[in-house]
């Protein structure tokens, strides 16, 4: 992941800070934060967490869905400022060079 971060326009990015990433803005999806919680492995200490065996696939698979919509809109996004859909994005021209990383932002 690391090699990759230059060519994308984002420094310093660990694969916590996605996870952390990921877990917020499911939750401000609209997302429970029970589910967020179950799909980050988290355990639940609580007396209701100790009963509950619940595994909440259901859940999970419908928010994890909604998670890579949101991911393919944001891709969608990159290619818009793409000036040539066949070059990678660190060939001369491509909106890497003009200074846009991943999320349409310029550098």
């Amino acid at each position: 992941m690391r090699k990759n971060l230059g060519r994308i326009g984002v420094d310093n990015v660990t694969p916590h800070d996605l996870r952390r990433t990921a877990a917020s803005r499911m939750t401000e999806m609209g997302i429970p934060r029970l589910v967020v919680c179950k799909i980050l492995g988290h355990f639940d200490g609580s007396i209701t967490g100790v009963y509950d065996r619940f595994e909440y696939w259901p859940q999970k698979k419908h928010a994890l869905d909604a998670w890579a919509a949101r991911l393919q809109e944001i891709v969608d996004r990159c290619y818009l400022f793409r000036t040539d859909e066949t070059l990678p994005m660190t060939r001369k021209g491509s909106a890497n060079q003009a200074g846009i990383n991943i999320f349409g932002q310029r550098r």
